[in-house]
């Protein structure tokens, strides 16, 4: 048997600022998650719904017209995908289909009028399967035009922007990251985009410093979807190395949002590397986007970072379960580095994300099922 837990009861870590911004549906009276399901679904039928595989060209073409947050582009990866499509497949929603739990990444794809009336249908879905449907890396905007009563919502972080128009590393905000990239230059790392399709000792480089990287820490070492393999779909990224005596120091692995932006998606160091590394990677790869015409990249979700505190206050996790859940993945994703890390490179603007849950309770089974599709080992 199943023990429904309110969400509330966990002790979430909520900002004054990010308060839940729909309720539980199971305020409404009470009712159980399977009268609830019965309520809003039956049979799982009317829904159009394919393996991304089926439908990856179509899907590409949404990515690169209307993607505007990172990792979306998972969607076409070859994890084990499913898409539910609006009508006449304007617009999609990637999920992956778990023993409880339905679990989608992000905002749907399409234009933005098609958003509302997808994530519905998707809870729709979920309750015709007779299972919980859970939306991670939701952007505030599409979360504040939800129906009040539709879902539960946990602020799980911030994701930064850069508007390329006008970045720049001058002034003193930026003085740290100045000082990094200077110590790598005097000390003989050069920064430059790479091709290990077409090179063969930078492949063989970034395997090895990958393989460095992952020895540090074991539990680094996944195959969910978040996975760190550079590698992998070589095609549609591009590679950046920070280089010292033809040994690569460190490593960003940049994926497409759409045609307009760039998602600095994995940075890769050495445990010996040359310090300031990843700050001359970074700063190489934002000005050869600039330099290309491209209107923005992002940094990606920075999970539980708040921009209007300083770096000594960010808290994580809380008390309760959802707590100790959160604490579980900090220990593994080592989320208050990358807080740190990204605090330095300071954004044009930053977006609230959030988690959406329908019904508003957790369980085991969902516990389990959102672990499985976020870290396996």
């Amino acid at each position: 048997m199943s023990i429904a837990i309110p969400i509330e009861g966990f002790g979430l870590p909520r900002l004054s600022c990010r308060r839940p911004l729909v309720r539980r549906l199971t305020e409404l009276g009470g009712l159980s998650f399977r009268r609830i399901s019965g309520m809003l679904g039956g049979r799982a039928t009317g829904f159009d719904i394919t393996s991304s595989r089926e439908t990856r060209a179509a899907a590409s073409e949404l990515l690169d017209r209307y993607s505007t947050l990172s990792g979306q582009i998972h969607a076409i990866s070859d994890d084990p995908w499913k898409l539910l499509w609006a009508p006449h497949r304007r617009a999609f929603l990637p999920f992956q289909e778990r023993a409880f739990a339905l679990i989608a990444w992000r905002d749907p794809v399409g234009p933005p009028e098609e958003a509302i009336g997808l994530i519905s249908r998707f809870r729709d879905y979920a309750a015709a399967r007779g299972k919980h449907a859970v939306l991670l890396g939701i952007g505030r905007p599409t979360v504040e035009r939800l129906p009040r009563d539709s879902f539960h919502s946990v602020w799980l972080g911030t994701e930064p922007f850069y508007d390329l128009s006008t970045w720049q590393t001058r002034g003193k905000r930026f003085n740290e990251v100045r000082q990094a990239c200077n110590h790598v230059r005097k000390n003989g790392g050069v920064a430059r985009e790479v091709h290990p399709m077409q090179d063969a000792d930078i492949r063989r480089g970034i395997e090895e410093v990958t393989e460095a990287w992952m020895q540090a820490r074991p539990e680094r070492r996944s195959r969910s979807f978040l996975r760190t393999a550079p590698l992998e779909n070589a095609e549609r990224r591009r590679y950046f190395v920070v280089q010292a005596d033809d040994r690569i120091e460190s490593l960003l692995v940049c994926s497409p949002v759409s045609t307009r932006g760039q998602y600095l998606q994995d940075l890769v160091r050495r445990p010996d590397a040359l310090r300031g590394s990843n700050e001359l990677n970074m700063v190489t790869a934002m000005a050869v986007f600039q330099s290309e015409g491209l209107d923005f990249v992002t940094g990606g979700i920075v999970p539980f970072y708040d921009p209007t505190k300083p770096r000594c206050e960010q808290r994580l996790g809380g008390d309760g379960l959802m707590g100790q859940v959160i604490g579980r993945f900090d220990r593994l994703f080592r989320f208050s580095g990358l807080q740190q890390f990204r605090a330095k490179f300071i954004p044009s603007r930053m977006v609230d994300v959030y988690a959406l849950l329908w019904p508003g309770v957790l369980t085991p089974g969902l516990v389990r099922d959102l672990c499985t599709v976020l870290w396996r080992p």
